[in-house]
């Protein structure tokens, strides 16, 4: 899956092709608006597929994302969300529908979020608060409503951002971009899968995380800043001109 090398190796920091629109009830409700997003849906998922194909997958950032994606057993959800509160909600509809799927139809799932804007800060913010969320809802599930209950501890968010920096590195890094993505995207991950991806590398001898952090770090390098801050680039003033994020 896509971050399920990321998820293990920074936590600093698709059955078919359809997708599903989230949630419904938050769509423009005349003819011709709902035509338009439907359009600007169709260019978020787009985005997010030539970002996994041009760089997770032809840099080799996740030894897992090639499969799925050609198998294609990644879900792409939009959501309409704007706030934290609608994401969180989103986030929580589609871990509920990950859940309940056979992992044979569909491996991981992406919420994708083009018009989210409250901004990176809150989206890092958001990341800690749901990722601290799940971990105690793994251990106390009787108090919580019934799709956090559902949901517990059994999914693994990886969030990634235009604008995504780690704070130690230079500016021009081109480490930041293991986080980066044209839209903010969350990965919803099994955790199940990342539990038997650890046990895999204890039983070869290998240290996972930090196998993934060593090659992301030389690849990206090997790519270098200008380059990968060029693909970036373009994708987002396709985005300005659309109407999105």
């Amino acid at each position: 899956m896509l971050a399920f090398a990321l998820a293990l190796s920074r936590p600093h920091s698709q059955c078919n092709r359809q997708a599903w629109r989230a949630p419904i009830g938050r769509r423009a409700g005349s003819p011709v608006a709902a035509t338009v997003a439907a359009a600007l849906e169709e260019l978020a998922i787009s985005r997010t597929r030539q970002w996994i194909s041009d760089v997770v997958i032809r840099l080799g950032l996740c030894p897992f994302a090639a499969r799925p994606f050609q198998q294609d057993r990644i879900r792409y959800v939009v959501s309409n969300a704007t706030t934290d509160e609608e994401l969180l909600e989103d986030f929580y509809l589609e871990a509920a529908r990950l859940i309940e799927t056979p992992e044979e139809e569909i491996a991981t799932s992406f919420v994708i979020a083009p018009y989210y804007s409250d901004g990176i800060d809150a989206f890092y913010w958001l990341y800690e608060f749901l990722v601290d969320t799940l971990e105690e809802a793994g251990e106390h599930t009787e108090a919580l409503p019934p799709i956090e209950q559902l949901v517990g501890n059994r999914v693994q968010p990886a969030f990634f951002h235009p604008q995504w920096s780690f704070t130690e590195l230079e500016e021009d890094a081109p480490l930041h971009f293991e986080k980066r993505a044209p839209t903010p995207v969350i990965n919803l991950l099994r955790r199940a899968q990342l539990d038997r991806v650890v046990q895999e590398g204890i039983v070869r001898g290998v240290v996972i995380n930090k196998e993934i952090a060593e090659h992301n770090a030389a690849a990206l390098e090997a790519e270098g800043f200008e380059r990968l801050h060029s693909c970036f680039a373009r994708w987002l003033d396709d985005g300005k001109m659309s109407g999105i994020r």
